[in-house]
């Protein structure tokens, strides 16, 4: 399992390539709420997970749309 600053360390690097970063961010966020052990926090952000995925992926796709 990767560590919290693993995680982050792995986001940052793709961040300042300028490629999509959504796969990093969410296991970034997925060790922050593992570390709580709070199994709520983590049950609640699986439910949410396909969602977000869904949210992220469409703001990408508008930023794209208006960058050209």
């Amino acid at each position: 399992m990767l560590s919290i600053e693993t995680a982050f360390n792995k986001l940052q690097a793709v961040l300042l390539t300028g490629a999509p970063a959504r796969v990093e961010d969410m296991e970034f966020r997925r060790r922050i709420l593992q570390a709580t052990a709070n199994v709520t926090f983590i049950r609640a952000f699986d439910a949410l997970c396909a969602e977000i995925n869904r949210i992220m992926q469409s703001g990408a796709d508008i930023s794209r749309s208006t960058a050209a």
